[in-house]
């Protein structure tokens, strides 16, 4: 994700928008990557309890292209049994061993199989990471 279109899908929802309180930080987050970012994890960038919004962006640029780096990794890890696909339990194993709730996994594991049959494929995750 590059800086420009960051911004651009942030101010469609803030407008004009320079400094976020918390809850809105974590909406924004939750807009990139589906998941909402812990306060924890965001407050060392927070001024008076607010976070800019280059700060933000920064984090936005930084975790994302952690999250593409380690595709081809995570892809890996998940999928222990080789099958070409994740399960629920895949990305619950894969939260926990990062230190996340397992719990938060599963949440969004199941909105993400939009055909209810308990798996994922490779290319459907690539594709929901990407759009």
């Amino acid at each position: 994700m590059d800086r420009e279109s960051i911004e651009k899908r942030i101010e469609e929802v803030y407008k004009k928008k320079n400094f976020f309180e918390m809850a809105d930080a974590k909406y924004i987050w939750l807009m990139f990557f589906g998941f909402k970012v812990k306060k924890e994890k965001l407050l060392p960038f927070s001024e008076d309890g607010k976070i800019s919004k280059s700060n933000l962006i920064e984090n936005i640029i930084q975790y994302s292209s952690i999250a593409d780096d380690d595709f081809s990794i995570m892809s890996q890890l998940m999928d222990i049994h080789h099958r070409g696909f994740y399960t629920e339990n895949c990305l619950a194993r894969l939260f926990q061993r990062n230190g996340e709730d397992p719990a938060v996994a599963k949440r969004i594991f199941r909105n993400l199989d939009l055909d209810g049959y308990g798996r994922i494929s490779y290319s459907q995750l690539f594709e929901i990471l990407h759009s």
